[in-house]
Parts: C-alpha cells; sequence; structure tokens
C-alpha cells in the first residue's frame, strides 16, 4: 500500500475523515485487509456473460438472413 497522504491543516472536516481513513487502512495486516475486501466489494460473477443469440428477424431483409439457402 502506499503511505498515507499528510492532513492538511484546514477546516474541511473532509480532510480530516481522509487522513483517519488512510491511516487506518494502511495499518491493516494482509488478513485484515483481505477481510474488508470481500465484505465490502460485490461478489464476482462466475457465470460466463453471453449476449442473446440474435433472431432472424434482428436483420434488415437486405443482409439476407434468415431466408432459406443464404448465410
Amino acid at each position: 500500500m502506499t503511505a498515507p497522504t499528510p492532513a492538511r491543516k484546514t477546516k474541511d472536516p473532509l480532510n480530516a475523515l481522509v487522513a483517519g481513513v488512510e491511516q487506518m487502512l494502511s495499518e491493516l495486516d494482509d488478513d485484515a485487509w483481505q477481510q474488508l475486501v470481500a465484505r465490502v466489494r460485490p461478489p464476482a460473477d462466475t457465470e460466463p456473460k453471453t449476449e442473446p443469440k440474435a433472431e432472424a428477424t434482428d436483420y434488415p431483409a437486405s443482409w439476407g438472413y434468415g431466408t432459406k439457402g443464404t448465410k
């Protein structure tokens, strides 16, 4: 992991939050990191994505698909 960015001295509370999250994440060991990733990421797709097969009527008649004896 990368080193946390130094906190900026401003009144923006978002900077304090980001600095705290970066600090917490930098202190996680590998097992804790893997548990966190498994908890917050969506599960991977196990089924391959397939495109639906086009019907013969999905093509313009001038292409010749769906007529007897052609493509």
